[in-house]
């Protein structure tokens, strides 16, 4: 390996690391969005299936289940069910919320309902997805570098991790 090609990954691996504090560092800092609480009130997936042991439960057509709990799964990938389950754990939060956001009613009704998850139980749900965020671009640095060489995962790296897409989720 040359001096510059060196110099070139230490340089990447700079960026990285820049890029996941960035990324994990201001998850307090992100405003919450409503669909946020949907996550974490479908988060009783993660109970279900992990802590009671009860993966029947978590079907789509899973017996004795809230109708918008059968929806929820339906229109969601398990894993976004899961990952803020798995946060809420590792954060200490116990439980998922009791009521989804009720799109019908205005901000205060929710809160009073119990709909706006605290900061801390928000940013303990979203550590997973970030960390895995922050992950995802290091196998596809490596598929560049098998398919095109160090420019090639340079590039497809850089472009990855400053896509709108993936900094706006």
């Amino acid at each position: 390996m040359t001096a510059r090609a060196r110099w070139l990954r230490v340089g990447l691996a700079a960026a990285w690391l820049l890029f996941a504090a960035y990324a994990l560092w201001g998850l307090p800092g992100v405003p919450f969005h409503p669909d946020e609480n949907t996550y974490l009130y479908m988060s009783r997936d993660f109970d279900l299936l992990f802590k009671q042991a009860d993966p029947a439960a978590v079907g789509w057509q899973a017996a004795n289940q809230p109708e918008d709990v059968l929806r929820y799964r339906l229109l969601d990938a398990p894993l976004a069910h899961f990952l803020p389950g798995l946060g809420r754990l590792l954060g200490g939060y116990t439980s998922a919320p009791a009521h989804d956001w009720n799109w019908s009613a205005d901000w205060t009704a929710n809160i009073a309902l119990g709909s706006l998850p605290s900061a801390g139980e928000l940013t303990a749900a979203r550590w997973p997805a970030a960390v895995l965020t922050v992950l995802s671009v290091l196998p596809l640095y490596g598929i560049g570098l098998r398919l095109g060489g160090l420019g090639t995962a340079a590039g497809a790296a850089i472009l990855y991790a400053l896509s709108g897409l993936l900094l706006l989720h």
